[in-house]
């Protein structure tokens, strides 16, 4: 255990989170999110040479992204969800095919414009990270306007599962990719029938479990609120964990776990007893995100690029919804 005067973790966490809270009330007053400070921390923190043990900040960053997650499938509302699932199925895909077919094909003439590579690898990974939204940044906009109740808010909540179930499976096609460029065959189909056997099977159980147990599982969690929060943070990040063990993703399977316990009478008292966590969890995350962050020559000359991107994929998916119907 660690004395005084000895390196600990909560050395590195009380620091960046103090420099967090003084650099979030200088930019409440120029009207900025607490999100543009807790990436700020990272990279002031990075630029002056502090190195903080970032395998633990890690590990409290996944909890939060799994938790919020979880408290995201909360929100949805099953019935009106079933009753509109065509409909996200058609924007989801349709916005995940489409931009991805999109920007892989620009990529071609954007990566040799900065000096890298363009092949099959490159073009699909371009594509795929220009395809995708911030699902805590999404979400926290939803909560915050009141909409995660709403046709609309339902509609990204489908989009931002399919996002992420897209996500997997890009890493499987990459990964497949490059079994094909050493000589091997078969990866890519066998990489994603195997990906879908693991997302089915996740379903089949999580539905089986809200059939037969949760309801009375958390009957009883509920003769307290402590038990509530443990109960549900357990059947959470349990489930996220035999999840990751079958190699399927942790996070999609938490969202599953709180779709399952959406109807349940104790929503909002798991709301706000996790709350918490999660809180620490994404600011965490993102200050580990502004710790990655190099301001070297090589990331100035390619802000201009990612800024126009940045707002090109806004202006371009736009059209692509209203197209799709939405």
């Amino acid at each position: 255990m660690a004395g005084g005067g000895e390196d600990s973790f909560i050395q590195s966490l009380g620091f960046l989170l103090g420099l967090t809270a003084i650099l979030a009330l200088f930019l409440s007053y120029l009207g900025q999110s607490t999100i543009i400070a807790f990436i700020a921390t990272g990279v002031v923190v990075n630029a002056i040479g502090v190195e903080p043990e970032e395998t633990t900040l890690a590990h409290m960053s996944e909890v939060g992204i799994v938790i919020l997650l979880f408290m995201a499938g909360l929100e949805v509302d099953l019935g009106a969800f079933l009753k509109n699932w065509r409909t996200a199925a058609i924007i989801g895909v349709g916005q995940i095919v489409c931009s991805t077919g999109f920007f892989a094909a620009l990529s071609l003439l954007i990566l040799p414009a900065i000096g890298q590579e363009a092949n099959r690898n490159s073009a699909v990974y371009f594509g795929l990270c220009l395809c995708f939204s911030s699902t805590i940044l999404v979400l926290g906009y939803l909560k915050e306007n009141k909409s995660m109740g709403t046709l609309h808010g339902q509609l990204c909540l489908g989009t931002l599962v399919l996002q992420d179930a897209a996500s997997v499976l890009g890493i499987a096609v990459l990964g497949g990719l490059k079994e094909s460029d050493d000589g091997s065959s078969g990866g890519i189909a066998a990489s994603i029938l195997i990906l879908f056997g693991k997302l089915v099977a996740a379903m089949v159980i999580i539905v089986i479990l809200e059939r037969f147990v949760l309801n009375r599982l958390f009957s009883m969690f509920a003769r307290s609120l402590e038990l509530l929060y443990l109960g549900a943070l357990g059947y959470a990040t349990g489930l996220a964990a035999l999840a990751v063990t079958a190699g399927f993703s942790g996070e999609i399977t938490a969202f599953l776990a709180g779709v399952s316990i959406s109807r349940l009478p104790y929503k909002m008292h798991i709301e706000t007893k996790m709350e918490p966590i999660k809180a620490l969890g994404v600011a965490v995350f993102f200050i580990s995100l502004g710790l990655k962050l190099e301001l070297g020559q090589e990331m100035l000359d390619a802000l201009p690029i990612g800024f126009g991107l940045a707002v090109f994929t806004l202006f371009a998916t736009l059209p692509l919804f209203a197209a799709l119907g939405f």
